[in-house]
């Protein structure tokens, strides 16, 4: 047992050296062949043995990615044996754990979001205290593409029941007026100060619902569209009159074209806010592609109730009215005016109404915002009926 110590004690001295000395790579070397002997000896010294191998592996920062990771890994196992290497393996968590938050705001402001998500996951790792780094990893996994990555940390954020609900501590700067917040460290030494005014804090809302619909907004991108619905539906467990989420859903419907369960979602909407401008809008024009044009125009005329200074819902009428016109203009070429005069005029008559109806919602729009879309719109549509001077102004605005 003594010889067994005895030359323990002397590879350590000998990694140590080599450490300190910069020879990483023989360090490493010196520590595999010690390792049986490790794994028999006393928590001491398996507390200096996996903080060496953690020293080795970082290189004092200039070590791969991949090595300091693993550094972290064998500087917490040094942390189960309470020794002074333990402690010292703490204070290079410490060192590294702020290194990583440093790179990540770098990263992060570079919109390097590869790097600023393996910096915040791994900075997560360290410690797994502030959860909140968990939910950012989340995020910026999404936005960095790493969508498994994503998806992986948002059902961890669920399975540890994570809200986000935090205290914030706010005051006005008394000259500017801004608001600022403060971290809760700074909270009692700024409360002392003369330059704010209004001191408060608040409890931020929760982040639970968000969390299932990022969720599944990360599997409709991979278009796993089954798991996508089901985290909507938990996430409308959690609050079933919450309208993005429905919307959320019927988005999904629309990409599946499962226009059964986009109506169930949409109409759910529309109880809840029967005065939803946008959601009237966007139900116009899904019906108008579908050929329900019916339907589409009694949404259409309820949006355009609730607010008729906004052109956008102007141009879906305009739109949705002449949508049978390319059709009826093909059958009127195919008819031969001589030999059916009666229909070829009524079927005449009845296009130029349907076009005279649809300009009047495009000039409505038209005095509203004018743009392109309804400049060569209205253009076409007068120089059809015949209305030169209408069709020759809107040209001009044109050139």
């Amino acid at each position: 047992l003594f010889q067994l110590s005895y030359s323990q004690k002397k590879e350590l001295k000998t990694i140590d050296k080599q450490i300190k000395s910069g020879e990483y790579e023989n360090a490493l070397n010196t520590i595999n062949s010690i390792k049986s002997l490790v794994d028999i000896a006393d928590d001491k010294t398996k507390a200096k043995y996996y903080f060496l191998l953690g020293k080795a592996l970082y290189a004092e920062g200039e070590a791969s990615f991949s090595n300091i990771k693993k550094s972290i890994e064998n500087f917490k196992f040094s942390l189960e044996f309470n020794s002074d290497s333990s402690n010292k393996s703490d204070a290079y968590l410490q060192n590294i754990y702020s290194s990583f938050l440093e790179k990540y705001n770098v990263s992060n402001t570079n919109e390097d979001f590869a790097n600023a998500y393996q910096y915040i996951e791994s900075a997560y790792r360290i410690y797994e205290k502030d959860t909140s780094f968990l939910f950012n990893a989340a995020l910026i996994a999404n936005q960095a593409k790493l969508y498994q990555e994503s998806i992986k940390h948002y059902k961890e954020l669920i399975d540890l029941e994570y809200k986000g609900i935090e205290t914030i501590y706010v005051a006005d700067d008394k000259e500017t007026g801004e608001t600022i917040i403060f971290p809760k460290e700074q909270w009692s030494i700024i409360r002392l100060s003369d330059e704010y005014k209004n001191y408060r804090d608040s409890i931020t809302k929760s982040l639970e619902v968000n969390i299932y619909r990022q969720l599944s907004s990360v599997y409709k991108k991979v278009l796993d569209y089954k798991n996508s619905i089901k985290y909507l539906d938990e996430a409308l467990e959690k609050n079933q009159n919450d309208i993005n989420i429905l919307l959320d859903k019927a988005t999904i419907y629309v990409e599946t074209e499962d226009w059964v369960n986009y109506e169930l979602a949409v109409n759910r909407v529309l109880e809840i806010d029967p005065n939803n401008y946008l959601l009237l809008c966007n139900l116009a024009i899904v019906n108008k592609e579908k050929g329900n044009l019916e339907d589409a125009f009694r949404f259409i005329s309820r949006a355009i109730e609730i607010d008729d200074k906004n052109p956008r819902a102007l141009k879906i009428a305009g739109e949705i009215i002449l949508q049978p016109v390319d059709k009826l203009r093909e059958e009127l070429f195919s008819i031969n005016p001589f030999k059916e005069e009666k229909r070829y005029d009524s079927l005449d008559k009845k296009i130029k109404d349907i076009i005279s109806d649809s300009i009047r919602y495009f000039e409505m729009a038209f005095q509203l915002e004018s743009d392109e879309f309804l400049i060569d719109q209205l253009k076409i549509l007068h120089s059809i009926l015949g209305n030169t001077e209408k069709e020759m102004f809107y040209k001009g605005l044109q050139e």
